[in-house]
C-alpha cells in the first residue's frame, strides 16, 4: 500500500464460525492483512447452524471487554455466524467493547429466491437484525442490498458497497494462455438450498450446456478433509488450465467472488448479466468481460463458439480482465478503501458514541501520492444516516382514528419513496402498526401526568440518535431537538374546549416549542396562524391528506355480501362519527324525520360505539340504525352502496370522510364549513348547518338520478386530486426544509466553498474581501452568506471566521454583524443540499476553492459570481 502511512494501526479479523467459505471471504483477508503489518489477532469459533452458543469461541468474549485493536474486521458474516450475536450476552458485550467493528455480508439478501422462501428469508433477516447492535458499519458484497438493507429492513448503521477481491498471493495465473486448453470450463453444482427454485437458471443453463463438446461442466466435489489453502491451490490450478470460464448464475443476478478469481488467474470470464449501477460499471463488455443473457442459453453456447474461434480476441480479453483485477480489485485495493472510509466519515461518528476514554484512534497519515479518485468514488458511501428524523408514534397508544390513518399512510409512502431511511418510528409499549422498512425504537407509554419526564426521555432517545429533527404525531416534544408541528384541526381553539386539559396543554406547548409547521388543509393552516400570532402564514405548509386506494366502487357481489352480513335490508344513508358534537349529526337526523318515505331508509353509522343517543333516537321512526364498527374494506363497501355519505359537520380540519366516501362512488351531502370546500369543491350537495328544511331538500334531491349520477361522476374526479403519496413528499420536503432553518436563508442567498487546505493566510483574505464585498453593499441585509465548512470541524470554522470579522473591525471599523447573515453549512445530507441548493442564487468564485466539495454537490451548476464585479452583480439577484 503506497498511499497511506498507517501509524500502529491493529486490526482483528473474527472469521466464520463454522469455516466453510471461500478464501476471498476468510483466510485471504488475514493473509493480506499479515503481509501489510495490520494484523493483530485472528478469531476462528466454532459453532453448529442455529446454536445458540459457539462451541468455542477462541476467547473472543472475553477478548470483547478490552479489545487491543483499532478496528474489528468480520469478513463473510452470514447467518453462519449468528451464534457470536443471537443472544444479548453476546450483543451487549460487542456493543459494549471500545473499537470500531465492521461486519462485511457476503450472502446476497435481496435475492428474489430468497425473499420468497419463507425459511431463508427468516434465516437471513435473523442474522441481520442481530448483528446490527453489535457492529458499527456493515459492507454488502452484493449491491442490491444497499437499497434491501435501508429501505426493507430499515437498517440505520451506515453501509456502503463493496464488491469481493482477490488475494495475489494465491490467485495468479499458472499457465500460458497458449498452452492452456482452448475450451470452457465450469465447477460448480446446481443445489436447492431451502428450496426447489434455488439455482433455477443455472439448472437449466448445465442441462443445455452439457450438451456442447466445447464445455467441461464438473461438480463441486471438494473434499472437505482438506486444508483451505489446498483446497484453494487446486481450484486456481484449475482455472489456469482453461481458456474460457464460465459463472453460471448463482441465486441473485449479482456479482460473486467467483468473476475476480477466475479475471485473477488469466482466463476469459464468461458472466450472466448483473444488477447495479455501480457492479455494471467496474467491467466493460467484450474488452474485459463477456456478458451472456442467462434466459437464453443459445446466446451463452453462441459466445463460447465465437471465441474457442477466435483465440487472439480471447485471449485479448482475458489479459486486459486479468489486468484490471490486479489494478482495483485486489483485497489491498478493498483495505485501503475501507480505511479511508473509517477515517474520512466514520472515525468522528464513533467517537462521538463510544465513550472518550478510548485507548486507541486510527491515525491515517496521507503521503505525497493520493488515492485514486476513481478508484474512491466507485465505492463511495450512499447516504444513510447523516440526516435523521424521529416521529413519536404516540398517536397509535391514545386512538385508532383519522390522524393514526395520516401517519400509517406517511410511513408507507415513506417506505416507497425510500425517505424511509431518514426515518426513526418511537414505538410507544408496541402499539405502533409495524411497516417493512420502518425502524422502530421502543419507549414507555405517554402519560399526560408526567408530561415533563417524556420531554426528557424523547430529548435523550433524539441525542442517542443523533436525530436532525422531531415530529410528534401527537403534540409531544423533546427539549432541544428542533421540532416540526402537525396541525389536524383547531378544534379544541374553535369550541372553545376547556384548555386546562393536560391534552391541549401540550398541544399548545407543542406549537409555541415548534421551528416549523404542516398542516393538513388550508383553513386548518390559517386558524393556526389566527390563534397563534406569531406563526406566520409562510412558515405553514399545506400538505392535503390522500385516499387509499382500498377506497374505490365494490362489486355488487361484495356489496351484497356486507349487506347480508349485517343484516341491512333496505336503502341507507351514511353517517361517520356520529358521537361528536361539532359533527351536528342531530341536524340529519332531524332532516329525516321530516322525509314522508323516512320509513324506506335504514341509517348506517360508523366512527362510533355503542348505543344511539337519546336524542337522535327519537327521530328514528321506522327506520332500523345499524352502528357499525368496520374495517378499511368494509368502508368502502358501505360507502359504496348508500344512497348518501350525510356529513353536516360544523368544523373539520381536514374531513376524510368526504373525499373517501367520494372516491367510493358515493354521494355527499355536508355544509360548508372550515375545511369541508377546500376538499369537496363542487362535488357536493351543499346545505347550512342549522337548517332543517335545506337538509330535507337534499336528501330529496341525491335520490334522483341525474343529480346522483352527476355527484357521482363529480366526486370520483375530485378524490383523485388527493393522495398519499404527494402528502408523504410534501411532509418530508417541509421536514427536510425545516432542517436548514438554522442557516437563516433570506431574500439572497450566496455560497462560497473555500479550501481549507490553504494557509491560515490565503484563506482569511479571501473571506475578508468577500465579507467586506457583502456587508459594504446595499443589499446587505436581505442577503445571507454560506460558509461551506468542508471537512475541518465547525467549531475551528467559527473560530477562525470570529477571528476574520474581528479583523475587519480593528483594522477597518467594519462591524459585519450589524447587517449581514453569516451561516457555516456543516455536514448536509444529499436530501438537504438538494433541497438548499435551489434556494441559493449563487457561487461566488474564489482563488481557492474546495473543488471536490462543489462537484459532490454540483455547485457548478449554481450561477457563480466574480467578486471583483459582486456589487452590481448582487442587484441581479433580488
Amino acid at each position: 500500500m503506497n498511499n497511506y502511512r498507517y501509524d500502529n494501526l491493529h486490526i482483528d479479523v473474527v472469521l466464520q464460525a463454522t469455516g466453510i467459505h471461500g478464501w476471498s471471504c476468510s483466510h485471504g483477508w488475514v493473509n493480506v492483512l499479515e503481509r501489510e503489518g495490520l494484523l493483530n489477532r485472528v478469531f476462528t469459533p466454532i459453532a453448529g447452524w442455529g446454536a445458540e452458543e459457539p462451541i468455542h469461541d477462541d476467547g473472543l468474549f472475553e477478548y470483547l471487554k478490552n479489545p487491543q485493536a483499532d478496528i474489528i474486521l468480520m469478513p463473510g458474516f452470514d447467518w453462519h455466524s449468528q451464534p457470536l450475536h443471537k443472544t444479548i450476552k453476546w450483543q451487549e458485550r460487542w456493543h459494549q467493547s471500545q473499537t470500531i467493528k465492521i461486519a462485511l455480508l457476503q450472502e446476497c439478501y435481496s435475492a428474489e429466491v430468497v425473499q420468497n422462501t419463507r425459511t431463508w428469508q427468516y434465516q437471513m433477516h435473523q442474522a441481520i437484525t442481530n448483528i446490527v447492535p453489535c457492529v458499527d458499519a456493515l459492507i454488502c458484497h452484493h449491491e442490491p442490498d444497499l437499497d434491501f438493507l435501508q429501505k426493507q429492513v430499515g437498517i440505520s448503521l451506515p453501509v456502503i458497497f463493496l464488491p469481493f477481491a482477490i488475494d495475489t498471493e494465491y490467485l495468479r495465473s499458472h499457465q500460458k494462455f497458449s498452452e492452456r486448453l482452448n475450451r470452457a470450463l465450469f465447477r460448480g453444482n446446481a443445489p436447492r438450498y431451502f428450496t426447489e427454485n434455488s439455482y433455477k437458471q443455472r439448472q437449466k443453463l448445465i442441462e443445455v450446456l452439457g450438451q456442447s463438446k466445447n464445455i467441461d461442466i464438473f461438480s463441486s466435489n471438494l473434499n472437505d478433509s482438506k486444508q483451505q489453502i489446498e483446497i484453494l491451490q487446486e481450484y486456481v490450478k484449475e482455472l489456469s488450465s482453461y481458456k474460457i470460464l464460465l459463472n453460471l448464475p448463482s441465486n441473485s443476478q449479482t456479482l460473486t467472488s467467483r468473476p475476480f478469481e477466475i479475471m485473477a488467474c488469466g482466463g476469459l470470464l464468461l458472466q450472466n448479466e448483473i444488477l447495479g449501477v455501480q457492479s455494471n460499471a467496474l467491467f466493460k463488455n467484450w474488452e474485459n468481460i463477456v456478458y451472456y443473457d442467462a434466459d437464453n442459453p443459445e446466446d451463452l453456447l453462441n459466445n463460447i463458439d465465437y471465441l474457442i474461434y477466435n483465440a487472439e480476441l480471447t485471449e485479448n480479453i482475458a489479459q486486459k480482465g486479468h489486468e484490471l483485477c490486479y489494478q482495483q480489485h485486489t483485497l489491498e485495493c478493498r483495505i485501503d478503501t475501507i480505511l479511508n472510509w473509517i477515517n474520512n466519515q466514520l472515525e468522528s461518528k464513533f467517537l462521538d458514541c463510544h465513550t472518550v476514554n478510548r485507548c486507541r484512534k486510527i491515525q491515517l497519515i496521507k503521503n505525497s501520492t493520493d488515492i485514486d479518485s476513481g478508484t474512491l468514488n466507485q465505492f463511495s458511501q450512499p447516504e444513510s444516516s447523516n440526516f435523521k428524523i424521529i416521529v413519536d408514534a404516540v398517536f397509535f397508544q391514545l386512538y385508532q382514528t383519522g390522524i393514526a390513518r395520516v401517519w400509517k399512510s406517511l410511513l408507507e409512502e415513506w417506505v416507497n419513496n425510500g425517505f424511509a431511511k431518514h426515518i426513526v418510528v418511537l414505538d410507544r409499549a408496541g402499539t405502533a402498526p409495524k411497516i417493512p422498512g420502518i425502524r422502530y425504537r421502543n419507549i414507555l407509554p405517554y402519560n399526560y401526568n408526567d408530561t415533563v419526564a417524556d420531554k426528557e426521555i424523547l430529548q435523550q432517545v433524539c441525542d442517542e440518535e443523533g436525530a436532525n429533527l422531531f415530529i410528534s404525531s401527537y403534540y409531544t416534544t423533546p427539549t432541544i431537538t428542533p421540532s416540526v408541528f402537525m396541525a389536524y384541526d383547531m378544534i379544541p381553539e374553535v369550541m372553545e374546549w376547556d384548555m386546562n386539559n393536560p391534552m391541549w396543554q401540550e398541544k399548545h406547548h407543542g406549537i409555541e416549542y415548534a421551528s416549523a409547521y404542516i398542516a393538513i388543509s388550508q383553513h386548518t393552516a390559517h386558524d393556526l396562524k389566527k390563534y397563534f400570532n406569531h406563526i406566520s402564514i409562510e412558515s405553514v405548509t399545506v400538505a392535503q391528506c390522500g385516499v387509499k386506494s382500498t377506497f374505490s366502487p365494490c362489486k355488487s357481489e361484495e356489496f351484497n355480501a356486507f349487506k347480508l352480513k349485517y343484516g341491512i335490508t333496505k336503502p341507507y344513508f351514511i353517517l361517520v362519527g356520529v358521537g361528536s358534537a361539532y359533527k351536528n349529526s342531530i341536524l340529519f337526523f332531524q332532516a329525516l324525520s321530516q322525509l314522508t318515505s323516512s320509513y324506506g331508509f335504514d341509517i348506517v353509522c360508523t366512527g362510533s360505539g355503542g348505543l344511539l343517543a337519546s336524542e337522535f333516537r327519537a327521530y328514528t321512526s321506522g327506520s332500523i340504525v345499524h352502528i357499525l364498527q368496520l374495517s378499511d374494506e368494509e368502508l368502502a363497501t358501505a360507502y359504496s352502496g348508500a344512497v348518501a355519505l350525510v356529513y353536516p359537520s360544523k368544523y373539520e380540519g381536514f374531513g376524510m370522510p368526504v373525499i373517501e366516501a367520494m372516491a367510493c362512488g358515493c354521494p355527499v351531502i355536508t355544509c360548508p364549513n372550515a375545511s369541508i370546500p377546500e376538499v369537496a369543491g363542487e362535488s357536493a350537495i351543499y346545505v347550512d348547518d342549522s337548517n332543517i328544511d335545506e337538509l330535507t331538500n337534499a336528501l330529496c334531491d341525491v335520490q334522483k338520478p341525474n343529480i346522483r349520477n352527476s355527484l357521482i361522476a363529480a366526486g370520483l374526479a375530485q378524490a383523485k386530486k388527493f393522495s398519499w403519496s404527494k402528502m408523504a413528499q410534501t411532509v418530508s420536503y417541509a421536514l427536510i426544509n425545516a432542517s436548514l432553518l438554522f442557516l437563516n436563508l433570506k431574500e439572497i442567498n450566496v455560497i462560497i466553498f473555500p479550501d481549507w487546505s490553504q494557509p491560515e493566510e490565503l484563506i482569511g483574505l479571501e473571506l475578508q474581501r468577500v465579507m467586506r464585498a457583502l456587508a459594504t453593499h446595499i443589499s446587505s441585509e436581505k442577503t445571507t452568506l454560506l460558509i461551506n465548512t468542508g471537512n475541518i470541524r465547525a467549531e475551528d470554522a467559527e473560530l477562525f471566521l470570529s477571528s476574520v470579522a474581528m479583523n475587519l473591525l480593528v483594522e477597518e471599523d467594519l462591524d459585519i454583524t450589524e447587517g449581514l447573515e453569516i451561516s457555516l453549512v456543516t455536514n448536509l445530507a444529499d436530501v438537504q443540499w438538494e433541497a438548499l441548493l435551489p434556494r441559493i442564487h449563487a457561487r461566488i468564485v474564489l482563488q481557492y476553492e474546495d473543488e471536490q466539495a462543489i462537484a459532490q454537490i454540483q455547485a457548478e451548476k449554481l450561477a457563480s459570481r466574480q467578486l471583483d464585479s459582486l456589487s452590481n452583480q448582487l442587484y441581479v439577484l433580488q
